[in-house]
């Protein structure tokens, strides 16, 4: 097996295909959730999710996991906000 190296990968900033809402750093250690997704991202995930909008799909379309979708969709419940 090959040793590795010190370089994590390639220290850039991918915000191609996306509204300007979530940024992918890639080579950094990752930000915290509500740091990556923009209040008004997580108002937009929680109203498509209310009407009808699968997780997996909204997942993909804020760059963002499953689990992180559904924290959001918890903490927006919480909130009142669905």
């Amino acid at each position: 097996m090959p040793a590795r190296t010190g370089n994590p990968g390639p220290s850039w900033t991918d915000t191609t295909g996306t509204s300007g809402d979530i940024e992918v750093s890639y080579g950094q250690p990752p930000r915290a959730l509500d740091q990556r997704v923009s209040p008004e991202a997580r108002t937009a995930l929680a109203s498509a999710f209310a009407s009808g909008a699968k997780q997996k799909d909204l997942a993909r379309q804020y760059g963002i996991s499953i689990r992180s979708v559904k924290r959001l969709i918890q903490q927006a419940r919480k909130a009142g906000l669905t």
